[in-house]
């Protein structure tokens, strides 16, 4: 059966009021209008006093003000559910059932005006029978406990039977809910808290409790970040060694195939917890403005969508994509697709990334200084790069800024369409893993000898160098990468290209267009 497509505000999608049955029913809300596309009062029926049994909704409920249901003689108000607003027996012979259904999307109060509110995931007020329900959206961290409940509010004195239900989270609400014994039989990961809006992001990122090891945070929708968004910073100084903070992200972030659009701000300072299944929408440039105090370049400045830096042996990157609206790039002196820095023993895996990644360098900037531009990181020192790709975004993947012929001039600025290149952090020399990743940049003219610049499709230096030796900065055993045929995996190395990041993967890899 095709689902009932909800493209307006309604009070609920199929009737006030069920006495009968309504079975393997699904309501969603017309993903074009998702602005408008929601119900005031439930997902299926404010009033049910029949069965209602394995339906599903995707239809946020969001209260814009308050509601009276008529129940017999009497009035229930400011009742909102994701099944029904109020599911109540209408006689001790015949029982209110809802069973068997799934909830995924919000229960909430359209505004913090709204009058006071009472909402369950499934049922606002129930008498009945509430069996084997799963509310998956979950209760977000900033609505009211007292007021929001994973899949009851409330009972009526002759009670709820409620067993087999399940909610996302560890800790939101008690086990008991409604006056019931509710136990959460959720089989999935449980998560410390439920986000969906950057004010509940950034309530995350500033409170200890949940900005910390072993916490667990699921997103669950889009949204989007704006440019005055601050936990995006840089640290301060070369030497800077991260602790927890309220830039820095100590806990694990579940992006549920989620996307978070950045409308030109940097996410996160440093990444020391992990985050996966998330995509990145850069839907305006990200510049870092090259920095200049007095008449000297600080080289402070740099940029990428996620994070400044992926950080320690438990930091981890794995399963991103990073997408781009038309004309739009990240641009700094030290630019990435994904993350400026990878040092400390940690991992970006199967991550795709598409957006053009320019280096942007002032007139004043010292020649023997190297900067690094990479599709995915730019500067890698301790740290593995494993099954990611680069698809570029255009003829200027990773190249130096418009206007800007700097960068060209010099063999000390490093561009790689998978790592910018190996660096020493915090005194420690680069050991670089870079295996199973697929490059499409550059092509054969990026990397002719008329641009003295230093390119390479899989990394540009792959090598160290200090003040008295050069050594090589890749780790053991580096295979199965693949990058044009036309083009150099690298072209500053110690020993050999192989010895770097071994041979081109034979197996010819195929361009996803609709990436």
């Amino acid at each position: 059966m095709a689902p009932i497509v909800v493209d307006s505000l309604v009070d609920c999608a199929i009737a006030d009021m069920n006495a009968g049955t309504i079975e393997r029913v699904h309501v969603e809300a017309r993903a074009s209008n998702d602005s408008t596309a929601k119900a005031g009062v439930a997902g299926l029926v404010k009033l049910n006093q029949g069965t209602i049994y394995q339906c599903q909704s995707s239809l946020p409920v969001l209260a814009t003000q308050g509601n009276s249901i008529s129940v017999g003689k009497e009035t229930k108000e400011n009742y909102i559910g994701g099944i029904a607003a109020v599911s109540l027996s209408p006689s001790t012979t015949t029982m209110a059932i809802i069973e068997g259904c799934l909830v995924n999307a919000s229960v909430n109060k359209a505004d913090d005006n709204t009058t006071e509110i009472r909402g369950g995931g499934i049922a606002g007020l129930a008498t009945g029978r509430l069996y084997n329900n799963t509310f998956e959206y979950g209760i977000t961290v900033s609505q009211e406990p007292e007021f929001f409940k994973n899949i009851v509010f409330e009972t009526e004195q002759s009670g709820v039977s409620a067993q087999g239900n399940g909610w996302p989270t560890e800790a939101t609400n008690p086990t008991t809910e409604g006056g019931t014994d509710n136990v959460n039989v959720y089989s999935g990961t449980r998560y410390h808290a439920i986000i969906d809006c950057q004010k509940e992001l950034d309530y995350v990122m500033k409170t200890s409790s949940f900005n910390k090891a072993g916490s667990n945070i699921r997103i669950a929708k889009d949204f989007a970040v704006d440019d005055n968004w601050t936990h995006g910073t840089l640290p301060s100084g070369d030497q800077y060694s991260p602790t927890a903070s309220e830039d820095n992200v100590s806990f694990s972030l579940e992006g549920n195939d989620k996307t978070i659009t950045l409308k030109g701000a940097m996410l996160f300072n440093h990444v020391m917890g992990e985050v996966k299944n998330l995509t990145l929408y850069v839907a305006k440039p990200l510049v870092a403005k090259p920095s200049i105090v007095g008449t000297s370049y600080t080289a402070t400045d740099a940029m990428a969508p996620l994070a400044y830096a992926v950080y320690g042996e438990k930091a981890k990157l794995t399963h991103l994509k990073v997408k781009a609206a038309d004309k739009t790039s990240v641009q700094a002196a030290t630019a990435a697709g994904l993350v400026v820095w990878a040092y400390g023993g940690s991992t970006i895996e199967k991550c795709r990334v598409k957006v053009p990644v320019k280096m942007w360098l002032p007139t004043g900037v010292d020649s023997d200084s190297k900067r690094y531009a990479g599709g995915i990181v730019a500067c890698v020192c301790q740290a593995s790069v494993l099954e990611c790709e680069f698809l570029g975004n255009g003829k200027e993947w990773v190249a130096n800024a418009d206007g800007s012929d700097i960068a060209i001039k010099y063999n000390n600025f490093y561009y790689g369409g998978i790592i910018g290149g190996a660096a020493d952090k915090l005194k420690v020399k680069p050991e670089v893993t870079v295996k199973d990743c697929t490059s499409w940049y550059p092509d054969n003219e990026k990397i002719s000898d008329a641009d003295q610049s230093t390119k390479g499709s899989i990394i540009g230096l792959a090598k160290f160098s200090d003040n008295t030796s050069s050594s090589n900065a890749m780790a053991e055993g580096n295979e199965g990468n693949w990058w044009p045929q036309a083009s150099a995996g690298t072209k500053t190395y110690f020993d050999t290209k192989e010895k770097a990041i071994g041979k081109r993967n034979a197996v010819e890899a195929t361009y996803d267009n609709d990436f």
